[in-house]
C-alpha cells in the first residue's frame, strides 16, 4: 500500500509539474516537445500521464472554444508555417478567456436571416456574414488542434517537412472529429453539426451530401456515446494517422509507436472500466466507429473544398492562407488577401 501511495504521489507531482509548465510556457525556450515527455517514467505511469495530459489539454481547448471572449482576429491572418514553427503555446493563454460561456442563438434566428436575405447562392451581406462566422469556427477548431498537436512529443520528433505533411493531411479531419463530438456533448438535442453560436451549416440546404455530412455523423457519434477519455485518445489517433502520407520511414515509425501507445492506453482503459470481455468488445466497437467517423470527416473536407472552388468565388468570399492550406492539403501562398475568412 505504501508503494502504491508513493507511486500515486509521484504521478501527481509529475502532472502538476507538467501542468504548470504548460501554463507558464510563453516564450517556448524549452520547445513544445517538452510538454508531454514521458520517457523517464515506468510504463503504467507513462500511460496514465499521457492520458491525463490529453485531458488537461482538452480542458484548455474547450475553455477557449466556448468562452464568450472573442477569438483574437490577429491569428486569422497567420499562415500554417507560422503556426507550426511558433514556439509559444497558445493554450497557456487560456486564462485570458472569460469563464462565461457563449450563449447559442436560437435556430429560428438563423433560418429567418437566410429566408429574408435570399438563398446561399445569392451573395447578400447577411449570407456572407453567416458564412464567414461558420468558417471562422472551422479555423478556430483547426487552430486549437494544431496547439493540441504541440503537446504530443512524437510530432515534434519529426523533421519539419514531415510535421507539416502530417498536419496538412490530418488537421481538418481532427478538427471535424472534435466539432462533431462537441455538438453531441454540448447540444444533446442537436440532430446536426452545431457551432458554439448555435449555427449549423445544414441551415443552408437539405441536399443529400450535407445531410450525410452534418446529420448522419452526429447520429454516428451519439450511437457510440464517447466519454472524454475515449474522445481524447481517439482524436490523438486520428491526428497521428500516417499510412497515406509521404514522409520518411523513420517518421512513420515514430508515429506508429505513438499510435500503438495511445491504442494500448485505450484498451487498458476499456478493460478497467468494463472488465476483460466487455472492455475488449467496447474497444472493437470504437475501432469500427473510428473508421466511420474518419469517412464523415473526409466528406466534410470535400464539401468545404467544393464550396471553395465553386460558390465562394461567385460570392467573392476569400479564405485565409491557413484555411486554404489545411483544407486543400497544400502550403498556400502565405500572403495577406484583401479579405479573408
Amino acid at each position: 500500500m505504501a508503494s502504491d501511495k508513493n507511486k500515486n504521489e509521484q504521478i501527481n507531482a509529475w502532472l502538476e509539474y507538467r501542468r504548470e509548465e504548460l501554463l507558464q510556457k510563453q516564450s517556448g525556450n524549452a520547445g513544445p516537445q517538452m510538454l508531454m515527455d514521458t520517457k523517464s517514467l515506468e510504463t503504467p505511469q507513462k500511460k496514465f500521464c499521457m492520458l491525463e495530459s490529453l485531458k488537461f489539454t482538452e480542458h484548455r481547448m474547450c475553455h477557449i472554444r466556448y468562452s464568450e471572449t472573442e477569438f483574437p482576429e490577429s491569428y486569422l491572418w497567420k499562415g500554417l508555417m507560422d503556426l507550426v514553427t511558433k514556439q509559444d503555446n497558445f493554450l497557456a493563454k487560456s486564462e485570458s478567456f472569460s469563464i462565461k460561456r457563449r450563449v447559442p442563438i436560437y435556430k429560428q434566428f438563423f433560418l429567418d436571416l437566410i429566408a429574408h436575405n435570399g438563398s446561399p447562392n445569392t451573395p447578400t451581406i447577411t449570407d456572407q456574414r453567416v458564412i464567414k462566422e461558420t468558417m471562422h469556427w472551422l479555423f478556430i477548431d483547426c487552430f486549437l488542434c494544431i496547439e493540441m498537436a504541440k503537446t504530443i512529443p512524437a510530432i515534434w520528433q519529426l523533421p519539419l517537412i514531415d510535421q507539416t505533411a502530417l498536419l496538412l493531411n490530418n488537421i481538418i479531419l481532427t478538427a471535424v472529429f472534435s466539432k462533431t463530438f462537441y455538438s453531441c456533448v454540448n447540444c444533446p438535442d442537436a440532430e446536426t453539426l452545431t457551432l458554439p453560436n448555435g449555427f449549423s451549416p445544414i441551415f443552408f440546404g437539405t441536399f443529400d451530401v450535407p445531410i450525410r455530412v452534418f446529420c448522419e455523423s452526429i447520429k454516428c457519434f451519439k450511437d457510440i456515446n464517447l466519454c472524454v477519455e475515449e474522445f481524447v485518445l481517439l482524436r490523438a489517433i486520428v491526428l497521428l494517422q500516417h499510412a497515406s502520407i509521404d514522409i520518411a520511414p523513420s517518421s512513420h515509425q515514430i508515429l506508429q509507436n505513438e499510435i500503438e501507445d495511445f491504442t494500448s492506453i485505450l484498451m487498458e482503459y476499456e478493460k478497467t472500466k468494463f472488465g476483460e470481455m466487455m472492455g475488449v468488445k467496447r474497444f472493437a466497437e470504437l475501432m469500427y466507429f473510428l473508421i466511420r467517423a474518419t469517412k464523415f470527416s473526409i466528406q466534410h473536407r470535400n464539401l468545404v473544398i467544393l464550396y471553395m472552388s465553386t460558390t465562394a468565388p461567385q460570392q467573392k468570399v476569400h479564405f485565409s492562407t491557413f484555411m486554404e492550406s489545411v483544407v486543400l492539403g497544400i502550403i498556400a501562398d502565405e500572403t495577406l488577401p484583401d479579405k479573408f475568412l
